[in-house]
């Protein structure tokens, strides 16, 4: 059986994160959500993790066998956390906006035990995240981090919000702010922290310092 394709699934044609901000994915049918799985392309990779987090989460059994088939047969490995880890964003208050220099970014990367094998790296950085994405993941590259030539996968676009550029006066904390608030998914995480964000980050971002006394 073939599932709605790009001619009458919403999924398929609108853009992933204004699906995301107005519930619209959430909305969708199960055979909507598994018609992603079938007919998106490769590239869409956090679409198809979506996906799958969604139907997961609605646990009908048989719905959750089919993506599983469809998995198999196109090859596919799910972020099994992704769905978790956009919602943890929402503990975190993004700065007023202006024309700011530095960008907070999200990497995806694999070789864990767990979660698929999938973990995340978070930085900040006065150049674009992809730019810093490809000397992340170039072999031999002197700014390159511990793993990423290795394991980098790619940027996790949806993650990195409700902001990407920050102040740079600020940028540490908000690096630190961002990383804090996705390892609440539970996934693995990697990046550097300021080791005294409990001396600020009350003040900073309160409703996160809120989660992580209840959650973290």
């Amino acid at each position: 059986m073939m599932y709605p394709d790009h001619t009458n699934n919403d999924l398929l044609t609108e853009p992933l994160e204004l699906l995301l901000d107005t519930q619209g994915f959430f909305a969708a049918t199960n055979d909507e959500l598994i018609g992603t799985l079938e007919h998106c392309g490769e590239i869409d990779f956090e679409l198809m993790s979506y996906a799958w987090c969604e139907l997961v989460r609605r646990g009908k059994a048989n719905k959750i066998a089919i993506a599983e088939r469809i998995c198999d047969e196109r090859d596919f490995v799910p972020i099994p956390w992704l769905a978790k880890a956009r919602k943890s964003l929402s503990y975190l208050v993004a700065p007023p906006k202006r024309s700011y220099t530095q960008s907070v970014y999200v990497i995806l990367r694999s070789g864990y035990a767990t979660h698929n094998g999938y973990g995340m790296y978070v930085g900040v950085t006065s150049k674009t995240p992809e730019e810093r994405f490809k000397e992340h993941t170039t072999p031999g590259h002197p700014r390159a981090a511990r793993g990423l030539p290795e394991h980098g996968i790619c940027l996790l676009k949806t993650l990195m919000y409700p902001y990407i550029k920050v102040p740079g006066s600020q940028k540490l904390h908000y690096e630190t702010a961002t990383h804090l608030a996705l390892s609440l998914c539970e996934a693995k995480m990697s990046g550097d922290i300021q080791n005294d964000y409990l001396n600020w980050l009350p003040d900073f971002q309160p409703k996160l310092m809120r989660a992580l006394d209840t959650y973290g």
